[in-house]
């Protein structure tokens, strides 16, 4: 049976783990090739390509997830830092995967919000979001 499978919830909680998942397959496994971004990004290794596909959360997205809040600093339309550091982060946690992740769930039933730089949202941060739910 996979985990990753049968349990999306779980996958809600370690999504932001997904470099060391990665990695840590990528040790595992001697014969799939050093991850980089590059490599994955432009599809060079398709184990790679299947441990990222296998482990990113938009992949097992179902209709009996719980409610998920997602919070980005950057709008849909901000230019890309200068900084190679920043950028690298940036292109990887960008608020776009946020709102193609919103679409998925809310295609599948599930309660959303997307907190961006000037979006509208009904919670002010993750803290107003968890106490709300907390409380039902």
């Amino acid at each position: 049976m996979n985990p990753f499978q049968t349990n999306s919830r779980l996958l809600l909680l370690i999504n932001s783990l997904f470099a060391i998942g990665v990695a840590a397959q990528a040790q595992q496994d001697t014969s799939i090739p050093e991850i980089s971004y590059e490599n994955v990004a432009y599809g060079e290794h398709s184990k790679q390509r299947a441990v990222v596909n296998e482990i990113s959360i938009i992949n097992h997205i179902t209709s009996d997830d719980p409610p998920t809040y997602m919070s980005y600093g950057m709008h849909p339309d901000d230019s890309i830092p200068k900084d190679p550091k920043r950028a690298r982060g940036w292109s990887i946690h960008h608020v776009k995967f946020g709102l193609v992740m919103e679409g998925k769930l809310r295609q599948e039933g599930v309660e959303v919000h997307l907190k961006f730089p000037r979006a509208q949202v009904r919670f002010k941060d993750d803290v107003a979001f968890l106490i709300h739910h907390l409380k039902k």
